[in-house]
C-alpha cells in the first residue's frame, strides 16, 4: 500500500510533472537506469547523476527514480528540487544545509535547509555542474560521511535523504573526487537516436504523422534537432499551427483537419516550409538543395527512390507514404504498464519501417545515422574503419536484438499473406515486398527457401490478388502475418545498414543499382559499370585519387587541404620554390636525388646543384625530416 506524505515546508509530495515516454531509443538507457535506482533506493548507496544534453528528458529519469522510489517504499516520497545555475552559491548552501540565526547577515532566525526537510525523501541537484567547486567539497563531505552540519552550527545532523543530479556538462566543471563518487547513467542526444524522432511527434500530437508527406518525414529524420527533444517539441507544435493556417486559412475547410484524412499537398508545402523558419533552426530547403546536387550530378533519382520508397520516405512532393493507409499503433502498449501510468513505451512497427527506409538511404550514401548534423548537407562520409565498428555498439544493436515473433506458420501462409496485403493496400505494399521483403527474406531460416521466388514469380506473372476473397478470420491472420512481415523488413534494414560495402555484389538489382547512382554523385564519375560481381575496391583500383574513395579506404588525402592561391599573390620567386617543393613532395625527399629532380625539371644535375632555390628547399626538408606540404597543382579546365 503506497501512503501520501504530508506537505513540509520545503519538500513536497511527489508528482510527476508529465506523461513520458519512453522511446525505443532510451529503452536500454532506462532499464540500466532502473537497476541503478534499485541498488541506490535498497542499500543507499552511491547517489546518481544522470547525464545528457539540454533537452534530452533528464526530467523524466528524476520522475522514474521518484516511480521507482515510491513503489519501493510504499509511500510517496517528499521532493526537492535545486537549479545550480540559477541560484548564487550561498544561497544554494542555505537551501540545502540551512543556517542558524546570526550565522549570516540577515540570517534572523533559525531555518532549516532541504537535507533536513525533506528527510527520506529526494533531493534533485539540476545542473550540478553549475554549482561551484568549494560547495561540491561541502557537498561531497555530506554525501561520505551521511551526515552534515547547519551553516553557523557544529551540531552534526543525521543525512536521510536520496540525492539525485543532472547536468549537461563535462567532468572538467566537476571536482574530480565528487565526480567519481556518483553513479552516472548517460542520455544520448536525438541524433544518436533518430529512430526516436517520429515517436515523440506522435507523442506530442496523436494525429501529426497523418498530415506529413514523405518527403517532410525524410527531411526531419535527416535533422540533427540540436535542441533535443525540446525542439521537437516546439516543431510539433508550430507544425499543428502551419497545418491549421493552411487548411482553415488558405482553403477555408474551416474543419478539423487532424480527424480528417487531409495532407499537405505540393504548394501547400512551399507555404509550409516558409512558416516553418519561425520555429527551429531546421531547414526543410536542405532536401532541396540535395536534389539539385544530385541533379548536376546526373544522378537517375527515380533509380534511388525504388530503394526506400516503400518504407514510407521520398525525396519528391508527389509519392505518398504511411499517412494515409495506415492507423499507427497506439503509444499506450501493454508493455507500458512495466512503467506504470505516467510512463508510455511501444514498439510501432509502422515508424520503424520508416526509419528502415532512412537507414538504407544512409547506406547507400555512406553517411553515419548518429551524424550530429543535417544526413542531406553531407559533410562527412564514413570510412572502412567506421563501418567495421558499425554493430558493437548503439541504438541498431538494441533494436537488432529484439525477438521477432516470426510464427512458424508464416512459411505456408506468406504467399496468401504478400498477396492480401498487395489488394489491402494496392501498389504501396506491392512494391514494399519486391524490394524490400525479397532483398532479405533469404536470410530468415524460418522460411522455406522456395517460398520467395514462388511468391514474385506468381505475383508478377497474371495472378492479381484483387481476385482474391478472404473470410473475416483469414484476414485477421494475414494482418498478423503483416505485423511480422514489418518486423522482419525493419531488422532485415538493420544489418543491411550494418552490413559490409564489399559485399554489395550480393544485393537485389535494385539496391546496386542505387549504389551506383549514389556512387556518381559521391565519387564525380559519371559511368559506373554496373556488372554481377561489382566492388567498390575495384573501383578504387581505377581511379587512384579520387576524394571520396580515398577517404573511404583510409588513403592519406592531403589534396583535400589543399588552397588556391590568386596569382597576383605569387611572385616568381615564390613559384620556383613551389616548384622544387612540388617535385620533392613526388620523390618523397629522401629519395630526391639531383639527378632525378633534374629529369623532371628538364635541367642537367650540375644545373640543379648550382640551383639556390632548389638547395635551399632540399636542406630545408632534410634537416627537419618532413615531407614537403605545399606543392603546385595546374589545373587543365574542362570545356
Amino acid at each position: 500500500m503506497v501512503t501520501q506524505n504530508k506537505d513540509t515546508e520545503y519538500g513536497l509530495p511527489w508528482k510527476p510533472r508529465n506523461t513520458w515516454l519512453i522511446p525505443p531509443g532510451l529503452e536500454e538507457t532506462i532499464k540500466r537506469f532502473e537497476i541503478q535506482c534499485i541498488n541506490n533506493i535498497n542499500n543507499d548507496s552511491r547517489p546518481l547523476l544522470i547525464h545528457g544534453p539540454t533537452g534530452t528528458g533528464k526530467s523524466m529519469f528524476v520522475d522514474y527514480y521518484a516511480f521507482i522510489y515510491t513503489n519501493i517504499k510504499g509511500k510517496t516520497p517528499n521532493i526537492a528540487y535545486i537549479n545550480c545555475a540559477a541560484l548564487p552559491s550561498a544561497l544554494i548552501d542555505s537551501l540545502l544545509f540551512g543556517h542558524t540565526k546570526g550565522a549570516f547577515t540577515g540570517a534572523d532566525k533559525n531555518k532549516i535547509g532541504y537535507f533536513e526537510s525533506v528527510k527520506d525523501g529526494i533531493i534533485v541537484l539540476e545542473e550540478m555542474g553549475e554549482m561551484p567547486k568549494h560547495l561540491q567539497a561541502k557537498l561531497l563531505l555530506a554525501i561520505e560521511s551521511r551526515i552534515f552540519s547547519k551553516l553557523g552550527s557544529v551540531t552534526p545532523i543525521k543525512l536521510e535523504c536520496q540525492i539525485l543530479a543532472t547536468t549537461n556538462v563535462q567532468k572538467t566543471k566537476f571536482r574530480d573526487d565528487l565526480w567519481y563518487r556518483f553513479d552516472s547513467v548517460s542520455i544520448p542526444a536525438i541524433h544518436k537516436r533518430r529512430i526516436d524522432i517520429l515517436y515523440y511527434m506522435k507523442f506530442f500530437n496523436e494525429r501529426i504523422l497523418h498530415i506529413l508527406s514523405p518527403k517532410m518525414l525524410f527531411s526531419l529524420l535527416a535533422y540533427n534537432w540540436p535542441g533535443n527533444v525540446r525542439e521537437i517539441e516546439k516543431v510539433c507544435s508550430g507544425l499543428i499551427q502551419n497545418a491549421s493556417y493552411i487548411f482553415n486559412e488558405i482553403h477555408s475547410l474551416n474543419t478539423n483537419f487532424l480527424t480528417e484524412n487531409l495532407k499537405i499537398d505540393c504548394y501547400d508545402q512551399r507555404v509550409f516550409f516558409s512558416l516553418q523558419k519561425n520555429f527551429t533552426d531546421l531547414n526543410l530547403n536542405n532536401i532541396e538543395i540535395f536534389k539539385e546536387k544530385l541533379a548536376t550530378s546526373e544522378v537517375d533519382i527515380e533509380n534511388l527512390e525504388m530503394c526506400w520508397l516503400s518504407s514510407g520516405l521520398s525525396l519528391n512532393d508527389d509519392k505518398e507514404g504511411f499517412g494515409k493507409d495506415f492507423e499507427f499503433e497506439e503509444l499506450i502498449t501493454k508493455s507500458s504498464k512495466t512503467y506504470g501510468e505516467y510512463f508510455l513505451s511501444s514498439k510501432i512497427l509502422e515508424i520503424n519501417t520508416i526509419y528502415s527506409g532512412f537507414l538504407i538511404f544512409c547506406k547507400l550514401f555512406f553517411q553515419d545515422v548518429e551524424s550530429n548534423y543535417d544526413i542531406f548537407d553531407m559533410k562527412e562520409h564514413t570510412s572502412k574503419e567506421i563501418e567495421k565498428r558499425r554493430g558493437q555498439t548503439g541504438i541498431l544493436e538494441i533494436l537488432k536484438r529484439n525477438d521477432i515473433p516470426f510464427s512458424k506458420e508464416i512459411s505456408n501462409d506468406l504467399k496468401k499473406t504478400l498477396l492480401y496485403i498487395y489488394s489491402y493496400n494496392n501498389d504501396f505494399y506491392f512494391h514494399f515486398h519486391i524490394y524490400g521483403l525479397y532483398s532479405f527474406i533469404l536470410l530468415t531460416d524460418n522460411v522455406d527457401k522456395d517460398v520467395p521466388d514462388k511468391i514474385f514469380d506468381y505475383a508478377l506473372s497474371n495472378g492479381h490478388p484483387n481476385k482474391h476473397n478472404y473470410d473475416n478470420e483469414t484476414k485477421k491472420e494475414l494482418l498478423k502475418n503483416k505485423k511480422m512481415i514489418l518486423a522482419l523488413y525493419s531488422k532485415s534494414c538493420f544489418e543491411f545498414y550494418e552490413s559490409d560495402i564489399e559485399l554489395s555484389y550480393t544485393w537485389t538489382e535494385c539496391l546496386r543499382i542505387g549504389l551506383c547512382e549514389s556512387l556518381k554523385f559521391l565519387t564525380k564519375i559519371k559511368h559506373i559499370n554496373l556488372t554481377e560481381q561489382f566492388q567498390l575496391k575495384d573501383l578504387h583500383a581505377s581511379n587512384k585519387d579520387n576524394i571520396f574513395l580515398d577517404h573511404f579506404y583510409g588513403v592519406e588525402i592531403n589534396h583535400l587541404e589543399s588552397q588556391e592561391i590568386p596569382i597576383d599573390k605569387i611572385s616568381l620567386d615564390d613559384l620556383e620554390e613551389l616548384y622544387f617543393e612540388t617535385i620533392l613532395h613526388h620523390l618523397r625527399n629522401g629519395k630526391a636525388t639531383q639527378e632525378k629532380v633534374g629529369n623532371i625539371a628538364g635541367r642537367k644535375k650540375g644545373s640543379i646543384s648550382k640551383n639556390k632555390t632548389f638547395r635551399k628547399v632540399d636542406e630545408k626538408f632534410r634537416n627537419s625530416n618532413k615531407n614537403p606540404s605545399k606543392r603546385m597543382v595546374l589545373l587543365n579546365p574542362q570545356s
